[in-house]
């Protein structure tokens, strides 16, 4: 069978153990279930085989590129649950790989025991899945397992269709299509979307200076906060400042606004995506036009690559000035605080002042990430 996947660069594949899995006893099999993240991973790479041996079927080659095109959430994301029952050449998906499975582990059962513990379990094609010829490529399927450090992960484990290990390099991006098990960062417990995320749009005019419009996003490198494994990074924009209302003299911390991002790898990695999202109008002195309130001079836009997981809190401080509608200006001293998942990735905030300049002045948050204001 033809199977170009396998033959991948060297650069792609760093190496590859050419070793023939074994079959596997039912009890090596159920013997890891648990909920712990060495469970979780045992179990993602023996789905990982299933997939994999699965593939020489082209039929269903098709269909998980079918599937995976449609982005339900965004990505080129299948949601196990979702698309197990859909029926291919007069067998479900889940009899595809329960077929697969007892195969593979002598008669071990059902491939819904081998994920039992796997949360959301997915399948996606995070890299070039609408150039994959499914007539004749028969990817790897490598595993995006929990609670992976993608700032110090150099390789990923992989199986080819007849179940020999390969391991790929987890900072090149490959050139050319892979399927990836993991789990869902995009959906919530009972399976729904957890973003709707903002799309691109033409640049909008600013109202007399006031209107914040955000112009460009660049990841200097991408692969430091959303390895190639996971697809389209999740970015949550937060914007804080103060704001005073006409009626009142002292100021409070406030989240101005909050927006998603799920731009393509190759429209943000090292280069400029440019959205084009209307952020707030910055109300920062009280004549026509106006409101019954002000912000602040200065604000914090904080960015996170959003993973999920446990929550943990961040707190902010927030400076500059304010005007009262009398005219005094007040110093703010204030603090705020939020909560992210303990399996983001934190990438810090940068301060963004009324007067600046809006003729691509950027901002950066640190290292991973860049922003200019329009």
């Amino acid at each position: 069978m033809k199977n170009l996947i396998i033959i991948a660069s060297a650069a792609f594949i760093l190496s590859s153990c050419k070793k023939q899995m074994n079959e596997i006893s039912p009890s090596v099999l159920h013997q890891s279930l648990g909920t712990d993240t060495k469970s979780i991973n045992e179990s993602l790479d023996k789905a990982a085989l299933i997939v994999a041996t699965s593939l020489q079927d082209p039929a269903l080659r098709s269909f998980i590129k079918a599937e995976a095109l449609k982005q339900f959430d965004g990505d080129y994301d299948v949601l196990y649950r979702s698309a197990k029952t859909i029926v291919i050449n007069g067998r479900s998906l889940e009899n595809i790989f329960s077929g697969a499975t007892q195969a593979r582990f002598s008669q071990a059962g059902e491939f819904e025991s081998v994920i039992s513990n796997v949360p959301n379990f997915q399948i996606s094609v995070p890299v070039h899945c609408e150039e994959w010829n499914t007539d004749n490529d028969i990817p790897l399927v490598a595993i995006s397992e929990k609670d992976a450090d993608e700032k110090t992960l150099q390789q990923v484990k992989a199986y080819d269709s007849e179940g020999n290990i390969h391991f790929l390099s987890a900072d090149a991006e490959p050139d050319m299509p892979v399927i990836v098990v993991g789990i869902s960062e995009r959906v919530d417990n009972n399976g729904a979307l957890k973003y709707t995320f903002e799309g691109s749009s033409p640049y909008d005019e600013r109202v007399n200076g006031q209107n914040t419009i955000l112009g460009s996003i660049r990841c200097p490198d991408l692969g430091h906060i959303e390895s190639w494994l996971n697809g389209k990074p999740e970015l949550r924009l937060r914007i804080y400042g103060a704001k005073l209302y006409e009626s009142s003299s002292t100021p409070t911390a406030v989240k101005i606004t909050t927006k998603y991002y799920n731009p393509k790898r190759s429209d943000i990695d090292g280069v400029w995506y440019n959205p084009g999202t209307s952020l707030f109008n910055w109300y920062r002195y009280w004549y026509s036009p106006t409101t019954d309130f002000v912000y602040g001079s200065e604000v914090n836009f904080y960015w996170v690559e959003e993973d999920g997981g446990s929550g943990i809190t961040i707190d902010l401080d927030l400076g500059g000035t304010i005007k009262t509608s009398g005219g005094s200006s007040l110093t703010v001293s204030l603090s705020t605080s939020f909560t992210i998942d303990d399996g983001d990735e934190d990438l810090g905030d940068a301060v963004v002042a009324f007067p600046d300049g809006t003729d691509w002045n950027v901002y950066s948050t640190g290292s991973e990430l860049d922003f200019e204001l329009d």
